[in-house]
């Protein structure tokens, strides 16, 4: 089980991988002036290019 946890709750995602497989898991969510809802989903490596293709990479986390 996967989790994600933040002020308003928490969000889980059942995965299962084999060894040097990539998954990928998004982050989708709902922010309003009264509180947020996030969810985990699958998702595929291409859509994650898709929609990172264009982004900058802005500090290395390390």
């Amino acid at each position: 089980m996967l989790t994600a946890t933040w002020p308003e709750g928490t969000a889980g995602l059942d995965i299962s991988g084999k060894a040097g497989e990539v998954l990928v898991v998004e982050v989708i969510g709902q922010v309003w002036v009264w509180g947020s809802k996030y969810r985990l989903e699958p998702g595929t490596i291409d859509d994650a290019r898709e929609r990172t293709r264009n982004l900058r990479l802005v500090a290395d986390v390390g």
